[in-house]
């Protein structure tokens, strides 16, 4: 019961939560009709992204009908995001985590949101999803959860069947060399060691 409780808390907080919680970033947006736009973008998990290009120019929003990608330049590091479907949805933009031309890709999803507990206190929840595909199309698969045990069920099952052309990958998985918290070198391994060229 409490698990289930903890879950309608997480998604009710992660309803309106920003993929780049922080603020306005510099960003390179790619349009779809081929047009390159320089200035400052943010990202939501809804899949908007609202560009400007300055701080005291008006903001235009874009989705998966005219957006294609965006680069954040952040601080300390730079994030390129992308419009992938998944199964039987509208396309979803997420940040590329990995991608291979022609062999397996990763994306993620991570949000952050807000949470008030009973104390009355409010505390910053984070989770991570990661998506693979193999190739070059936009139709992607979840493949793991990244917040605390939740999904190592579904990230096995999926695994299994994923990478079932690579047997040594698939025995790695089913002895738990490899774990849910490893799909980053999961993938890397699969695309050096497996993965056709």
């Amino acid at each position: 019961m409490k698990k289930i409780l903890f879950l309608i808390l997480l998604l009710s907080g992660l309803t309106n939560a920003q993929i780049n919680k922080d603020k306005f970033h510099n960003a390179t947006l790619n349009l779809r009709d081929g047009t390159v736009l320089k200035g400052q973008a943010k990202t939501f998990a809804s899949g908007i992204i609202k560009f400007r290009k300055n701080k005291r120019d008006k903001k235009t929003v874009y989705n998966y009908k005219t957006a294609k990608s965006v680069i954040l330049e952040l601080e300390d590091t730079t994030e390129v995001y992308t419009y992938k479907i998944l199964s039987g949805k509208k396309p979803r933009l997420m940040q590329i985590v990995k991608e291979y031309p022609g062999k397996v890709n990763l994306y993620m999803v991570k949000l952050h949101s807000i949470n008030m507990r009973e104390s009355g206190f409010s505390n910053e929840d984070i989770s991570s999803t990661y998506y693979i595909n193999k190739g070059k199309g936009d139709v992607v698969i979840k493949i793991a959860l990244q917040f605390f045990i939740y999904g190592n069920r579904h990230f096995k099952k999926t695994a299994l069947d994923f990478f079932k052309d690579c047997p040594a990958l698939i025995e790695k998985i089913k002895n738990k060399e490899f774990k849910k918290r490893d799909i980053e070198a999961i993938v890397d391994y699969y695309n050096k060691d497996c993965s056709k060229s």
